[in-house]
């Protein structure tokens, strides 16, 4: 009987944790920009893909990551500026 209840408890964690697991991948805002963030060239097939606190970042190249990596809340910033100027255009 406690082997039973053991595995069902097992069971309940396991789905408990991939559930958050899928939200929390959910969550992340997508890249909205068609160029690397750090040089403004276009990105390509190859761009590198990372998450920064919930942010898709596409950077055009491996020196890209070390740059966004030195100063994150800058280009951060600048990804959300870039969104406003972008939507203040569609109006």
């Amino acid at each position: 009987m406690t082997t039973l209840l053991r595995s069902c408890l097992l069971v309940v964690v396991l789905l408990v944790g991939v559930s958050g697991l899928a939200s929390a991948v959910d969550a992340v805002k997508p890249y909205p920009l068609k160029t690397c963030i750090v040089t403004g060239d276009d990105l390509d097939a190859d761009a590198t893909v990372k998450v920064y606190k919930g942010q898709e970042i596409k950077l055009c190249c491996k020196k890209c990551i070390k740059k966004f990596d030195a100063d994150p809340e800058k280009y951060l910033k600048e990804i959300d500026e870039a969104v406003k100027k972008e939507q203040a255009g569609k109006k």
